[in-house]
Parts: structure tokens; C-alpha cells; sequence
């Protein structure tokens, strides 16, 4: 959760600008880093500037994290809510694109004498999958049948995202199953459910500004690359981040009706000692009468 009491920060980059090269260049990086995603920061900590300005419940609910806001927009006044919607959105997914990709894995082949090439034409990109030990797997395993049909999906998703929007694979708070979602300009699951006990895991950006640089109009191939970045022992993190989560208010919940039925256990014990010193009074007093 990334509090704002105070203005939010660019988030760093995991890896250095050229690190994701051959699939995005050090040039696509930097402006879709330095341009696109400081600008979601600069105009969200305006918005969120003028919502702390205003006093009273706006004020408070400015204080809050970033996510915990867009999952209350209803109570953004009016006026600020698309910006707070637009460049909350923005600055959020886009955090979550950088931090779950990596420099991509290469088949890095033998050119005869012992050298390793790393061409793009001799090195082709290779996808990424989760360990085969991982928690993810399981779960999308079991969500999705396989990992191969959950790329598909995902995958299929992301080619038909008209104009500019977002992929995500995500918790679903409430059912506990993975799922997930295309989203149009800015805004992901938890802005369009309202839902803030969803976790977004994965996202693959579809906007142009993520691939126009590199790609031009070929979405398609940024997308197949984009595979070969995604780093799966850090949504593996987030994933299990919940799982804790989970685990602890369990402990909290179980913890509380322990209490409960302590309190209970005491309160019958209380009332039935107070049931037989009324007793034992009540019975002295009628061998006091009848002497």
C-alpha cells in the first residue's frame, strides 16, 4: 500500500534502462519509465494535493494508500475523481508492469568454436514459466487448467485490447481463484469492481507508449517478447504475500473466538456461581424464619 500523506515517489526501475534488451531498447524504456509513468506520478500527487487542500473527508481519504482510494472513488468528489481514477490507475499499474518483468531469457547458442553468441537472431527469446515447485503454478494450474491455457488466454486478451488499455491476472479476494481482466485506458480490477481485497499479480501494458518506440503497430510481437520478461518469482512474491495475509488474519479470527469463548466459559461460570450463592442465601434465609 503506498500511503499519501505525503507525495508518492517514482518508483525505481528493478534493472538498469537497457537491461530488457532485445525486447524493449534502453531508448523505449526511458521514455515509457522516465516520461509516461512520471507523469502519472507528477498529476497524481497534484490531485491528491488538491483532495488534502479541501479539509474534512477528503482530506482524510487522501491519506490513505493509493489502492485503498481507487477502491473508494464513490467518495472522491466528483470533480477530482477522473484524475484520481486516470493517473491513481496510471501510477499503480504501471508500478506493478515494471516490478514483474526482467531481462529476458535468451537461448544463448554455441557459434562451433566455443563462443557464445547473443544476437537476436542467433539468440531467440525464450517464454518464461513458473518454477514447477511454485505456488503460482499450482494455483493457475488449478484456475485454468493449465499453464498453457492460461497464457493463451492472457495472451488472446491482450491482441484484442481496442486502442489503449491493460491484461491482468489477479486474486480474486473473494473467491480466492486467479482471474483475469481487460481493462480500457487506466483502470484495472480493483478501480472496476470496487473491490479492494483483490491483488493484482500480472500485467501486460497495451497502450502504444509501451511498444510504439520498438515495435510501431506490431503489438503482436511485443506481446510474444514481452513473455520472455515476466518475472515469475516476483508474482510468486505478491502471490504468496496474500497467502500470508490470509494466514494471519486466520490467526487473528481464530485467535478472537478463542477469547469469545473464553469470555463465555467465564461469564457461565460467574452466573452460575452467583445462581448458587443466591441459593445458599436464600436457603439461610427461610432456616432464619422458620426458628
Amino acid at each position: 500500500m503506498r500511503v499519501s500523506g505525503q507525495p508518492l515517489p517514482l518508483p525505481v526501475l528493478p534493472y538498469g534502462y537497457n537491461a530488457y534488451e532485445p525486447v524493449l531498447t534502453e531508448e523505449a524504456m526511458r521514455a515509457h519509465h522516465l516520461l509516461h509513468h512520471r507523469a502519472y506520478t507528477d498529476n497524481l500527487n497534484a490531485a491528491l494535493r488538491e483532495m488534502r487542500n479541501r479539509g474534512g473527508a477528503t482530506k482524510e481519504l487522501a491519506k490513505l494508500g493509493i489502492d485503498l482510494i481507487l477502491a473508494r472513488l464513490d467518495e472522491v468528489p466528483q470533480d477530482i475523481r477522473i484524475k484520481i481514477r486516470n493517473n491513481g490507475g496510471g501510477y499503480v499499474n504501471h508500478d506493478l508492469y515494471f516490478r514483474m518483468i526482467m531481462p529476458p531469457l535468451m537461448n544463448r547458442s554455441s557459434d562451433g568454436d566455443g563462443a557464445t553468441t547473443s544476437t537476436k537472431q542467433a539468440a531467440p527469446l525464450l517464454h518464461r514459466s513458473p518454477a514447477s515447485n511454485s505456488t503460482i503454478l499450482q494455483a493457475i494450474i488449478h484456475d485454468f487448467g493449465s499453464y498453457e491455457s492460461f497464457q493463451t488466454q492472457f495472451t488472446d486478451m491482450a491482441k484484442q485490447v481496442f486502442g489503449s488499455g491493460w491484461v491482468f491476472m489477479y486474486l480474486d479476494g473473494e473467491s480466492r481463484t486467479l482471474k483475469l481482466m481487460a481493462t480500457q485506458n487506466q483502470d484495472n480490477p480493483i478501480i472496476l469492481t470496487q473491490n479492494k481485497s483483490h491483488l493484482m499479480l500480472l500485467c501486460l501494458d497495451a497502450w502504444e507508449h509501451a511498444y510504439y518506440i520498438d515495435y510501431r503497430n506490431r503489438r503482436v510481437e511485443f506481446i510474444n517478447g514481452w513473455w520472455s520478461l515476466v518475472n515469475w518469482s516476483a508474482v510468486e512474491d505478491q502471490y504468496r504475500m496474500f497467502q500470508v495475509y490470509d494466514e494471519i488474519m486466520a490467526e487473528i479470527a481464530q485467535k478472537r473466538k478463542d477469547k469469545q469463548q473464553q469470555q463465555a466459559a467465564s461469564n457461565t461460570e460467574t452466573a452460575s456461581t452467583n445462581t448458587q450463592e443466591s441459593t445458599a442465601a436464600e436457603d439461610a434465609n427461610t432456616n432464619k424464619d422458620g426458628l
